[in-house]
């Protein structure tokens, strides 16, 4: 059975683009939410976050070809975003969460 044979791992790859469609189509509308709006915003983001975190630890521990090769497309999309190969996808998480963080602050003091 492939990785992406799993009704589980299906279920996550559509909920991660449907997230990353609905963030993506709300963030040109960004500066002008309302506090509420922002909060919903950035609640999303940082779900879109933990379902990534969660699929790429997945494609890690599988021995998959098909995982290793989605793992190198995401790999290449980072590189063709300007990322060094060198900073690995936990680290890029991480500054992903700080970021997320630091607007929720922003957001809850405005």
């Amino acid at each position: 059975m492939s990785f992406f044979d799993s009704e589980i791992v299906q279920n996550e790859i559509k909920a991660v683009m449907e997230l990353q469609k609905e963030i993506y189509l709300a963030s040109a509308r960004y500066m002008i939410m309302n506090q509420e709006e922002r909060i919903d915003h950035i609640d999303l983001m940082q779900k879109l976050l933990d379902k990534q975190r969660i699929l790429h630890a997945r494609l890690k521990l599988c021995d998959d070809p098909q995982a290793n090769e989605m793992l190198a497309k995401m790999r290449a999309t980072a590189s063709s975003l300007g990322i060094d190969e060198r900073v690995t996808f936990e680290e890029l998480f991480d500054n992903m969460e700080r970021i997320i963080k630091s607007m929720r602050r922003s957001v809850e003091v405005s």
